[in-house]
Protein backbone atom coordinates (compact mmCIF):
# COMPACT_ATOMS: atom_id res chain seq x y z
CA UNK A 1 0.00 0.00 0.00
CA UNK A 2 1.20 3.63 -0.84
CA UNK A 3 1.09 4.50 2.72
CA UNK A 4 2.64 7.99 1.64
CA UNK A 5 -0.43 9.14 -0.77
CA UNK A 6 -2.56 8.33 1.76
CA UNK A 7 -1.03 9.97 4.88
CA UNK A 8 -1.03 13.15 2.13
CA UNK A 9 -4.92 13.01 1.14
CA UNK A 10 -6.63 12.47 4.32
CA UNK A 11 -7.19 15.74 6.65
CA UNK A 12 -8.57 16.15 9.93
CA UNK A 13 -12.14 18.04 10.08
CA UNK A 14 -12.48 20.33 12.71
CA UNK A 15 -15.61 22.43 14.61
CA UNK A 16 -16.77 23.90 17.80
CA UNK A 17 -18.63 20.20 18.28
CA UNK A 18 -15.92 18.29 17.76
CA UNK A 19 -13.67 16.38 15.07
CA UNK A 20 -13.15 13.38 12.31
CA UNK A 21 -11.71 12.99 9.42
CA UNK A 22 -11.86 13.50 5.77
CA UNK A 23 -10.38 12.44 2.76
CA UNK A 24 -9.63 14.25 -1.14
CA UNK A 25 -10.72 13.44 -3.87
CA UNK A 26 -8.62 15.11 -6.95
CA UNK A 27 -10.80 14.44 -9.93
CA UNK A 28 -13.54 16.72 -8.34
CA UNK A 29 -11.74 19.09 -5.38
CA UNK A 30 -13.29 18.21 -3.34
CA UNK A 31 -13.14 16.68 0.41
CA UNK A 32 -15.71 13.88 1.06
CA UNK A 33 -16.86 12.56 5.07
CA UNK A 34 -20.07 11.40 6.74
CA UNK A 35 -22.62 13.93 7.15
CA UNK A 36 -22.67 13.32 11.03
CA UNK A 37 -19.41 14.34 11.08
CA UNK A 38 -20.44 18.09 9.54
CA UNK A 39 -24.31 17.82 10.98
CA UNK A 40 -25.26 21.42 12.02
CA UNK A 41 -22.35 22.99 10.21
CA UNK A 42 -21.85 24.75 7.30
CA UNK A 43 -18.33 25.75 7.81
CA UNK A 44 -15.77 23.56 9.27
CA UNK A 45 -11.38 23.92 9.04
CA UNK A 46 -9.95 20.79 8.45
CA UNK A 47 -6.16 20.45 8.96
CA UNK A 48 -3.38 18.38 7.06
CA UNK A 49 -0.94 16.99 8.91
CA UNK A 50 1.42 19.48 9.06
CA UNK A 51 -1.25 21.32 11.04
CA UNK A 52 -2.04 23.79 8.74
CA UNK A 53 -5.74 24.54 8.81
CA UNK A 54 -8.01 25.62 5.94
CA UNK A 55 -11.82 26.63 5.72
CA UNK A 56 -14.42 24.36 4.08
CA UNK A 57 -17.79 24.67 3.08
CA UNK A 58 -20.16 21.96 3.33
CA UNK A 59 -21.26 21.91 -0.19
CA UNK A 60 -23.52 18.71 -0.04
CA UNK A 61 -25.11 16.88 2.48
CA UNK A 62 -26.87 14.11 2.61
CA UNK A 63 -28.01 12.61 5.76
CA UNK A 64 -30.10 9.43 4.21
CA UNK A 65 -25.89 8.11 2.99
CA UNK A 66 -24.40 9.79 5.97
CA UNK A 67 -22.02 11.93 3.37
CA UNK A 68 -21.45 15.41 3.12
CA UNK A 69 -18.68 17.14 0.50
CA UNK A 70 -16.62 19.58 0.73
CA UNK A 71 -14.50 22.38 -0.31
CA UNK A 72 -11.92 24.15 1.13
CA UNK A 73 -9.94 27.25 0.27
CA UNK A 74 -6.82 26.79 -0.90
CA UNK A 75 -4.43 24.98 -3.65
CA UNK A 76 -4.66 20.88 -3.40
CA UNK A 77 -3.63 19.89 -7.22
CA UNK A 78 -0.26 19.31 -5.38
CA UNK A 79 -1.98 16.45 -3.46
CA UNK A 80 -2.10 12.68 -4.96
CA UNK A 81 -5.06 11.49 -6.17
CA UNK A 82 -7.04 8.33 -4.31
CA UNK A 83 -8.25 5.90 -6.75
CA UNK A 84 -11.78 4.15 -6.32
CA UNK A 85 -11.68 0.40 -6.09
CA UNK A 86 -13.83 -1.65 -7.81
CA UNK A 87 -16.59 -3.17 -5.70
CA UNK A 88 -16.22 -6.61 -6.29
CA UNK A 89 -12.44 -6.21 -5.29
CA UNK A 90 -13.37 -6.68 -1.63
CA UNK A 91 -14.05 -10.63 -0.46
CA UNK A 92 -13.98 -12.04 3.19
CA UNK A 93 -10.41 -11.78 4.61
CA UNK A 94 -9.11 -9.37 2.23
CA UNK A 95 -6.46 -6.87 4.35
CA UNK A 96 -7.92 -3.38 4.51
CA UNK A 97 -6.63 0.23 6.43
CA UNK A 98 -8.35 2.37 8.15
CA UNK A 99 -6.78 6.17 7.85
CA UNK A 100 -7.95 9.11 9.91
CA UNK A 101 -7.34 10.75 13.07
CA UNK A 102 -9.31 8.88 16.07
CA UNK A 103 -10.03 10.83 18.84
CA UNK A 104 -8.28 13.96 17.16
CA UNK A 105 -5.09 12.59 17.72
CA UNK A 106 -2.50 12.80 14.93
CA UNK A 107 -3.10 10.61 11.67
CA UNK A 108 -3.00 7.07 12.36
CA UNK A 109 -3.60 3.66 10.10
CA UNK A 110 -4.82 0.73 11.46
CA UNK A 111 -5.13 -2.65 9.64
CA UNK A 112 -7.34 -5.58 9.27
CA UNK A 113 -9.46 -8.03 7.37
CA UNK A 114 -12.64 -7.32 5.79
CA UNK A 115 -15.30 -9.48 8.10
CA UNK A 116 -18.17 -8.98 5.16
CA UNK A 117 -18.11 -6.73 2.71
CA UNK A 118 -21.93 -6.37 2.39
CA UNK A 119 -23.31 -6.18 5.97
CA UNK A 120 -27.16 -5.41 5.88
CA UNK A 121 -27.98 -3.16 8.85
CA UNK A 122 -31.04 -0.49 8.70
CA UNK A 123 -31.82 -1.40 5.14
CA UNK A 124 -28.14 -0.35 3.74
CA UNK A 125 -25.28 -2.27 3.30
CA UNK A 126 -21.91 -1.34 4.90
CA UNK A 127 -18.35 -3.35 5.06
CA UNK A 128 -17.28 -5.12 8.42
CA UNK A 129 -14.15 -4.67 8.98
CA UNK A 130 -11.99 -5.84 12.20
CA UNK A 131 -9.81 -2.93 11.82
CA UNK A 132 -9.99 -0.66 14.47
CA UNK A 133 -12.46 2.43 13.90
CA UNK A 134 -12.54 4.96 16.59
CA UNK A 135 -14.23 8.41 17.19
CA UNK A 136 -12.45 10.57 14.92
CA UNK A 137 -12.05 8.26 12.41
CA UNK A 138 -15.41 8.74 11.09
CA UNK A 139 -15.40 10.49 7.38
CA UNK A 140 -11.54 8.47 7.07
CA UNK A 141 -10.61 6.32 4.12
CA UNK A 142 -10.76 2.55 3.88
CA UNK A 143 -8.08 1.77 1.59
CA UNK A 144 -7.01 -2.01 0.06
CA UNK A 145 -3.34 -2.90 0.21
CA UNK A 146 -3.02 -1.04 -3.31
CA UNK A 147 -4.01 2.28 -1.74
CA UNK A 148 -7.33 2.37 -3.47
CA UNK A 149 -10.58 3.60 -1.90
CA UNK A 150 -13.19 0.85 -0.91
CA UNK A 151 -15.12 2.76 1.75
CA UNK A 152 -15.41 5.53 4.35
CA UNK A 153 -15.21 5.17 7.73
CA UNK A 154 -18.67 5.54 9.29
CA UNK A 155 -19.59 3.77 12.33
CA UNK A 156 -18.91 1.31 15.29
CA UNK A 157 -21.47 -1.28 16.65
CA UNK A 158 -20.85 -2.37 20.16
CA UNK A 159 -22.40 -4.77 22.68
CA UNK A 160 -20.38 -3.23 26.00
CA UNK A 161 -20.64 0.59 25.20
CA UNK A 162 -17.00 0.03 24.84
CA UNK A 163 -15.55 0.89 21.23
CA UNK A 164 -14.41 -2.38 21.11
CA UNK A 165 -16.96 -3.91 18.63
CA UNK A 166 -17.44 -4.31 15.33
CA UNK A 167 -16.62 -1.64 13.02
CA UNK A 168 -18.20 -0.12 9.22
CA UNK A 169 -17.38 1.34 6.26
CA UNK A 170 -19.80 3.24 3.56
CA UNK A 171 -18.92 1.07 0.70
CA UNK A 172 -16.75 3.53 -2.50
CA UNK A 173 -19.95 3.07 -4.74
CA UNK A 174 -22.06 5.28 -2.65
CA UNK A 175 -19.32 7.71 -3.48
CA UNK A 176 -19.37 7.10 -7.08
CA UNK A 177 -22.96 7.45 -7.12
CA UNK A 178 -23.08 11.01 -5.03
Amino acid sequence: MEQNNIYKTVFKVTHSGGSGSCFYLKAYDLFVTNYHVTEGFRTVAIHDNERNPYLAKVVLANPAMDIALLAAEGDFSSLPDISLAEDDTLTIGRKVYVAGYPYGMPFTITEGSVSSPKQLMDGKYYIQTDAAVNPGNSGGALVNTHGELVGINTLIKSQTGSYVGYSFAIPESIVRKI
